[in-house]
């Protein structure tokens, strides 16, 4: 039905049909991020109960100190309910952009995505996968 306020049309159904998907594409990247940095994580480890428990501990300690730090704008985790929110504000009959927000959410979940891989492919090729 869209959004209305006092009668008043502000976004058709269309339109929030959209931000929705587009909310949902963005935040596909912080996403493939996260996944890149659980298969770099368990590189690192031949026990799967040792690479979630350090998967979930270096994220819960990088979240904890990110703000202190100030460096949460340049890490992936800061963006990953991001993509929602112009859909939430416009279902508040909010007016909202995609940008520059957009940007940040592509490039930091792009970097970590590429870093996370190739660090990742790196220890993988160098592992004796032939021997015990």
């Amino acid at each position: 039905n869209g959004v209305s306020i006092a009668g008043e049309l502000l976004y058709s159904g269309s339109e929030m049909t959209l931000t929705y998907l587009k909310g949902a594409l963005l935040s596909l990247a912080p996403m493939f991020a996260a996944v890149a940095y659980a298969v770099m994580i368990s590189t690192f480890t031949r026990n799967t109960g040792a690479a979630i428990g350090s998967a979930v501990g270096i994220w819960l300690f990088v979240d904890a100190i990110k703000h202190p730090l100030r460096i949460a704008p340049y890490l992936f985790t800061s963006h990953v309910e991001e993509p929602w929110q112009v859909f939430s504000e416009q279902s508040g009959g909010m007016e909202s952009s995609w940008f520059p927000m957009a940007y940040h959410c592509l490039a930091t979940s792009g970097v970590a995505f590429s870093v996370f891989v190739a660090v990742a492919w790196y220890v993988l090729n160098r592992r004796d996968l032939q021997g015990a």
